[in-house]
C-alpha cells in the first residue's frame, strides 16, 4: 500500500502591517482643515482615529496580501499546465471508438 499524497497546503504569508501612532494622529489632527472650520479633537476621538486607521491599514494589507497569494497560485497552475504536469479537465475527452467491421467481403 502506498502512502497518501500529501494534499497543498493553503500558502500563509506573514505580513507586518504598518501602525498609526497616536503621536501621527495629533500631528495630524493640528493641521487637518475642514475648509475655514477647525475640529478640535479630545483624547478619546484622538484614540478612535488611531483605532481606525489601524484597522484599515490591516484591512487593506491583508487583502493586498490575499490578493499576492491568489495571483501566484493561478500563476503556478498555468506554469503547471504548460508543463504537462496538470491535466487539462475543460478540453472534451477523445471517446473510445470501437473497431468497426469492414463492409467488404474478399472471397476466393
Amino acid at each position: 500500500m502506498s502512502e497518501p499524497t500529501p494534499q497543498p497546503q493553503p500558502m500563509k504569508m506573514q505580513v507586518q502591517v504598518p501602525q498609526v501612532s497616536l503621536k501621527d494622529v495629533e500631528g495630524f489632527a493640528k493641521v487637518w482643515r475642514k475648509g475655514s472650520i477647525v475640529i478640535l479633537l479630545d483624547q478619546a476621538s484622538k484614540e478612535f482615529a488611531r483605532d481606525f486607521a489601524n484597522i484599515v491599514l490591516k484591512s487593506f494589507v491583508c487583502d493586498q496580501a490575499q490578493r499576492v497569494l491568489k495571483m501566484q497560485a493561478e500563476a503556478a497552475a498555468v506554469r503547471a499546465a504548460d508543463s504537462g504536469m496538470v491535466k487539462d479537465c475543460t478540453s472534451p475527452q477523445p471517446q473510445q471508438v470501437a473497431p468497426q467491421k469492414s463492409a467488404i467481403t474478399l472471397t476466393d
